[in-house]
Formats: C-alpha cells, structure tokens, sequence
C-alpha cells in the first residue's frame, strides 16, 4: 500500500514539474517574441531619425523573418509652443505599432516619439 502512494505522490510531482517548465518554456518564447517585436520598433524609429525629409501620412514596413510587422503614423503637430510661449512649427509626431501573432492573436507594441524637423536640416 506504501509503494503505491508513494508511486502517486512520485507521478504528481513528476507531472507539476513537467507543466511547470512546460510554463517556464512558453514565457521565454513570449519574451523573445516582445524583444523581437521593440526591436523592430527600434529598428523602424532608427530608420525614420535618419530620413531628412519626412511626409505627414501612414506608412506600412515590409514583415520581417519573425513575423513582425510596422506601422508608422506621422502627423505634423500644430500650435505647439516651448516653455517661453514661441511657436514650433515644423514639429511632427511619429507613433509606431508593432504587430505580431501569438496563438493566433494578434499582439501589438507601440512607441512613440517627435521630431523637430530644423534639428536635422542639412
């Protein structure tokens, strides 16, 4: 009777430690795939800072090899002023959207940054 409680107690323990790194291995996959995805947005903003001209509009990037997709939105800001009261014209928002799919659902990453467009006037 002993042997067959403890061959229970034994197949219990077994099985929790089997669904456990079961767990531990589908939260790493998780966690890669939120790194890949910040680091497309990263990649995505680089890619807009370099560009010297930039156009009001939406934009969509290419998927890369993991599946991740970016959208940019860039939108001139109006009637922005500084702490003294003047004007900033030429001030444009970018927000990005990062897209992936995860068991069938899609997740999404945003960021979000501005440009002051003089900054990186040649």
């Amino acid at each position: 009777m002993e042997v067959i409680v403890a061959m229970t107690v034994f197949a219990l323990v077994g099985i929790a430690l089997t669904q456990a790194i079961s767990q531990i291995g589908q939260v790493a996959l998780e966690s890669r795939r939120s790194a890949m995805a910040r680091a497309a947005l990263a990649s995505t903003m680089a890619e807009i800072r370099a560009t010297l001209e930039l156009q009001a509009g939406e934009y969509e990037f290419e998927a890369d090899a993991n599946g991740v997709l970016v959208r940019a939105t860039i939108e001139a800001l109006e009637e922005v002023e500084n702490q003294d009261g003047q004007p900033l014209n030429n001030l444009v928002s970018v927000q990005l959207q990062a897209e992936w799919l995860r068991r069938g659902q899609i997740q999404v990453e945003t960021a979000e940054f501005l440009r002051y467009l003089p900054l990186y006037a040649r």
